[in-house]
This record gives C-alpha cells, sequence and structure tokens, in this order.
C-alpha cells in the first residue's frame, strides 16, 4: 500500500467536537471520545478565533506547478545550447522570461521533460569500423613494445571532470561537436 495524503474531517464531526469542547468538555477528553488529534482541536478552535472559519479549507497538492508553462521554452532552449548548466539555465530564464527558481526546481523540471545528464562519456568514434580495427592493431602491437621505451604519466591528480554533462538521451557527442559547440541534439 502507497502513501496516500489525509482527508480531511468531515463537517459534522468538526461541529460535534467544536460543540463539545464548547459545551466544557476537556480537550483531551473531547480528542479520545472523536478519535481526533488533540492538536487537530487546538488548531481548529486557533482557526475559528482568528478567521471564523469551520470548514475545512481546500488542499493546496494540486497546483500548477511555476515552470509547467515553461516546457516548450526550456526543452527548445536546452536542444539548442544542450550544454547548458543548471546555474546558466536558470539566469537564462530569469533574464528572457521573467521566471525566477531554484536549481533544484530547474532540476526536477529537466527530468520531467526527460532532460537527464549524460550517464557516460563515450566518444561516438568508437563505433566506426576503422576506428575498432586501429584498436584491434594497437591491441596486437602490445605486446611487442619494449617496456624500457615507455613513458608512464601520473595522471592522479588530473582533472577528467570539466565536461559539460547535459545533452540528449541517447545521443553521444563526438569532439568535432563539442568544439564547434553544437552539442548532440
Amino acid at each position: 500500500m502507497g502513501w496516500r495524503r489525509g482527508q480531511s474531517y468531515s463537517q459534522d464531526l468538526r461541529e460535534r467536537v467544536l460543540a463539545a469542547v464548547d459545551s466544557g468538555m476537556a480537550v483531551a477528553e473531547a480528542a479520545a471520545l472523536f478519535r481526533v488529534s488533540v492538536s487537530y482541536i487546538y488548531k481548529v478552535r486557533l482557526r475559528r478565533r482568528r478567521t471564523g472559519e469551520t470548514t475545512a479549507r481546500l488542499q493546496r497538492c494540486h497546483l500548477v506547478r511555476k515552470l509547467s508553462v515553461h516546457h516548450e521554452v526550456i526543452s527548445a532552449e536546452v536542444a539548442a545550447r544542450p550544454d547548458l548548466t543548471l546555474a546558466e539555465l536558470r539566469a537564462w530564464l530569469s533574464e528572457e522570461h521573467s521566471v525566477t527558481t531554484s536549481v533544484g526546481g530547474l532540476w526536477n523540471t529537466l527530468g520531467r521533460l526527460g532532460l537527464t545528464l549524460k550517464k557516460t562519456r563515450h566518444a561516438a568514434e568508437q563505433e566506426r569500423a576503422d576506428v575498432a580495427a586501429a584498436r584491434d592493431a594497437w591491441r596486437q602491437q602490445q605486446p611487442t613494445l619494449n617496456p624500457a621505451r615507455l613513458v608512464f604519466i601520473d595522471e592522479t591528480w588530473a582533472t577528467t571532470n570539466r565536461a559539460r554533462e547535459r545533452f540528449c538521451r541517447g545521443s553521444p557527442i563526438s569532439r568535432r561537436r563539442w568544439e564547434d559547440g553544437r552539442g548532440a541534439c
């Protein structure tokens, strides 16, 4: 069984609880009698005193998301410039469409649109037959290499996470497209 949002108490129960407490019954007794929490009784009494309302308010779980009206322009911008960071996309939304949002809200919106992070850095050239043949030839040549003439380059502290990461799902990006700034879409 999944989680389900709580339902409001019926108006009849609300009126009976308030009538019992107004007639002098202790809050704890009324809570036990009507099977509601003590906190609920204090909150409903406070709201009645402040606003005069005793009816249930509308639950706010069905609000329209702030960025839902901008899904098309966000998708178009990410398709045009797929290497945008969340901060850059957020700044663009603010400048071009006067919409302010959090980075987390933008992250969730991109997830709903299916614009997820690129999971692997896989060069498109690896799929080509000539590159595969060259790779096989290099592997076959390895046993013949003289270890005394090899140079070891320690890349322990080299930064390898500088590449932009947001691209269309399932689209590898080639180096040429990366350098031209055209992205993968």
